[in-house]
């Protein structure tokens, strides 16, 4: 998983150079607390992007396949949770209804043999 300010870099490089590699400088980046080369040359070493040129605040990038698919596969992550824990409240909605209604029949068989 990386950390908020690499993911916002990548989210940038991932918008911007969409079809190949991609003139970016500093400024183009969102405010972090690490330095943005620090920042880029962690996602190239892990291959969330392709760096061709660094110099200066420049930097010639794009993103692998990896650094396309993060966001996608993250995404999905999250939904799957959602779906789990929205099946997990019917399923347990439609338990207690069904234990209500045993022991609502329950206490009516006894009341009607004492009776």
């Amino acid at each position: 998983m990386l950390d908020r300010c690499s993911e916002s870099v990548l989210m940038t490089i991932n918008s911007i150079c969409s079809k190949g590699y991609k003139l970016m400088l500093d400024e183009d980046f969102s405010c972090c607390d690490k330095p943005v080369f620090e920042i880029i040359n962690s996602l190239a070493e892990n291959e969330y992007v392709s760096l061709k040129y660094c110099m200066r605040g420049e930097y010639l990038v794009k993103p692998t396949i990896k650094g396309k698919e993060y966001f996608y596969f993250k995404e999905q992550a999250l939904l799957f949770k959602a779906i789990l824990i929205r099946k997990s409240a019917v399923y347990a909605f439609i338990g207690s209804l069904l234990g209500g209604i045993i022991v609502a029949t329950a206490v009516i068989l006894i009341g009607l043999t004492y009776a």
